[in-house]
This record gives structure tokens, sequence and C-alpha cells, in this order.
């Protein structure tokens, strides 16, 4: 159930970065059109989150570089495009939603990377089994394109499947 609602999320990711067309200016044709438009990560973040209302899932924007670099060491020295970070009242728990697009696909690599190591780091902690197992069987993280998405919630919770189809 945890995988089905991790690869939910990534399925949304992947469907708001199908979404977004290319933006075609003076009458241009299909293939000169200018680069693709970004997916509003904030925005999409946000509208996923509150239809999780009513579950166990409470998380908050984090925008401190201290402790998002405290939590995803380097990631706040790769250039990104956007970057969002959601994090529990309570650091540790098993629910975190942080949303990255990189500059570049090298960029997106290193991304994963660093997330990952966090996914492992906390799967592994023995100070806390309760919290290890949720990211152990709850975590995802995910690369289309220059987009990377990890993601872990909470038992029983699913992200909404327009956010699945989207990531």
């Amino acid at each position: 159930m945890k995988k089905w609602v991790c690869l939910l999320l990534c399925g949304l990711l992947i469907l708001s970065l199908a979404a977004c067309g290319t933006e075609k200016t003076d009458g241009r044709q299909d293939g000169d059109a200018q680069e693709a438009q970004s997916v509003n990560l904030k925005a999409t973040a946000e509208e996923a989150l509150k239809s999780l209302e009513g579950t166990d899932v409470i998380l908050f924007p984090e925008e401190n570089a201290e402790t998002i670099e405290s939590l995803y060491p380097g990631l706040t020295t790769v250039a990104t495009k956007q970057l969002v970070v959601y994090l529990p009242p309570v650091v540790g728990n098993a629910c975190e939603l942080v949303m990255a697009e990189a500059a570049s696909p090298a960029d997106a690599e290193h991304i994963r990377a660093i997330m990952q190591e966090r996914v492992d780091a906390a799967a592994n902690d023995t100070a806390y089994p309760d919290n290890a197992a949720g990211w152990k069987n709850n975590a995802l993280v995910t690369v289309k394109g220059n987009y990377v998405v990890m993601a872990v919630l909470p038992d029983g919770v699913e992200m909404p499947a327009a956010f699945k189809a989207e990531f």
C-alpha cells in the first residue's frame, strides 16, 4: 500500500510534466516552439497537500537554507530553477515532500542522489525504528527530465490522483 502511494505521487509528477506543452509565439510551427513551460512546483505541492486535509499529513513549507542544508547536505549548492521543501512540525517523522526543478540533467541527477541519501539515512536510523520503517516502506525519489521529487507519507495516506499523474 505504501509503495502504491509513492508510485501514485510519482505518477502525478509525470502527468504534470506531460501536461505542460510548449509555448508558441508569433505563429511558429511546433518544431520552432520556444522552450517548454515549467511546472509551478509550489502551487502543485500546495494543491496536493490541500487535498490531503483530514489525513495524518501535516507539512509546512521550509525556506530556511540552513535547515534544508542540514537535512539534504549539498542541496542548496546545486543549480535549481525551483526548490520547494515541506517538512512535518517534528523533523524526523516519516513524512516529507521535496520537489526541485534542476537547471540541467546533471544537476537533476545530483539532486536525486542527495534526496536518496536522505531516504537511506532515515530508513536506517536505529534511534527511531518506527520512523525508519516509514521511510523504508513509503519513501520514493523520482526523476522526470529536470524535475526531481522525493515524497514520503504515513501509512495509508495516498497522494491525489492528479498529483500522481503529473509527477
